[in-house]
């Protein structure tokens, strides 16, 4: 795929944002020490030509497995792994503050990227153009997201 130069100006942008990275999980301790409900966060990415999706997802367990699928097929779980459990906790309360809960997009595009938050009998979702991260997205929820799948990824080497 090829960007023009006013989409790579723009790609560029968007990546040195969402690479500024999150508050540490300090910056709130009375928050965190608050108990981590039970809840299923996924961050996947997809589409294209294949319409293949690939993704990971962390439980508040600590479980985390790594998947793909494509449209109308079965899911197959590439591997497995465990994150401590100070780490789901920070994972989670940098999501809570992150500005993901007063903000809903679902716009994907061709190319997409996504989270889905299970969390007791209500599941949410916010899909975007992968290429094109929307304008009004909080910056700290693409920190987020940028940096939980980087701590997900180490998952599988524990």
């Amino acid at each position: 795929m090829r960007l023009s130069a006013s989409g790579a100006v723009g790609f560029a942008l968007v990546a040195l944002t969402l690479l500024g990275g999150c508050g540490g999980p300090g910056r709130d301790d009375r928050v965190q020490q608050e108990p981590v409900p039970v809840f299923q966060l996924t961050l996947a990415t997809g589409g294209g030509f294949t319409g293949m999706e690939e993704g990971l997802r962390l439980r508040s367990t600590g479980a985390v497995e790594a998947y793909s699928s494509f449209p109308g097929g079965p899911e197959t779980i590439s591997w497995k792994g465990t994150l401590p459990p100070d780490t789901v906790k920070a994972v989670w309360w940098e999501f809570r503050r992150s500005g993901a809960e007063q903000w809903h997009y679902e716009k994907p595009g061709n190319v997409y990227a996504k989270v889905v938050l299970s969390l007791g009998d209500s599941v949410r979702q916010w899909v975007w153009d992968r290429n094109r991260p929307p304008e009004d997205m909080p910056p700290s929820f693409g920190r987020w997201y940028q940096k939980a799948r980087a701590t997900l990824r180490r998952a599988a080497k524990r």
